[in-house]
């Protein structure tokens, strides 16, 4: 049981789902609308197919990009720096899964973002 909700977790994760965690829901919200505590942490699964995360050879190293972010966006908030925040490289899906608050995210989409080639 436990292995069967921890596919369909990262199944929705990877889907590009957020999905909430120590999370307070608003009454207020619309139908189908689920506001988010500011202050609490959700996981967001941010796709780096178009950044550099990948070496000459096709392989996923995002090690750059994740330390890039830890230093950009708000330093003294993630774990390893007293903080809450999390992030962890998905390869099979070139993609980093962050559990982070609100404006955390906010601000690490902007900064990915950013980063990514102008169409």
């Amino acid at each position: 049981m436990r292995l069967k909700c921890g596919a369909l977790l990262l199944g929705m994760m990877l889907m590009g789902m957020a999905v909430t965690t120590n999370t307070q829901v608003s009454a207020e919200a619309a139908d189908g609308e689920v506001l988010v505590d500011p202050g609490k942490t959700f996981v967001k699964v941010y796709r780096l197919h178009d950044l550099p995360a990948w070496s000459k050879d096709g392989t996923f190293r995002p090690v750059l990009i994740m330390q890039t972010v830890q230093d950009q966006i708000l330093p003294k908030q993630w774990e390893g720096r007293g903080g809450t925040a999390t992030m962890a490289p998905y390869p099979q899906d070139g993609a980093l899964v962050i559990s982070a608050t609100e404006k955390m995210h906010e601000k690490i989409e902007a900064f990915l973002d950013k980063q990514r080639p102008s169409k």
